[in-house]
C-alpha cells in the first residue's frame, strides 16, 4: 500500500493533521497487527521464541519503521529490494 504512490504517502504520513480519531484507529491497527504476529508465533512449532508477545511487537515496529524510512525516500531500494531485506532481519531476529 505505501508504494504505489510514496509522494502521496510521504505528505499524508508527515504533513497532514492527525485527528485524535485517526491515530486511535492506528493504535488499534497496530494492536490487531500485533495480536496477529503474537497468534503466529505461538503457533508455528518450529520457532522457539521465548516471549512472543514482546517479539510481535518489535516485529511490527521493525517494518513500519523501515517502510516509512524507505518507501519513497531512497530510490535505490525498490519495492522488492526492501520486502527482502525486511523479511531477512525479521527472519535472523525470530530465528
Amino acid at each position: 500500500m505505501h508504494a504505489v504512490n510514496p509522494p502521496l504517502h510521504q505528505v499524508l504520513f508527515e504533513e497532514a493533521p492527525r485527528p485524535p480519531e485517526l491515530l486511535a484507529r492506528f493504535r488499534e491497527a497496530e494492536g490487531e497487527a500485533v495480536a496477529a504476529i503474537e497468534a503466529l508465533l505461538r503457533g508455528d512449532p518450529d520457532l522457539a521464541v521465548p516471549e512472543p508477545a514482546r517479539a510481535a511487537r518489535f516485529v511490527v515496529a521493525t517494518i513500519e519503521s523501515l517502510i516509512h524510512r524507505f518507501v519513497g525516500r531512497v530510490p535505490e531500494v525498490g519495492t522488492e529490494e526492501l520486502i527482502e531485506e525486511i523479511d531477512r532481519i525479521v527472519t535472523r531476529y525470530l530465528c
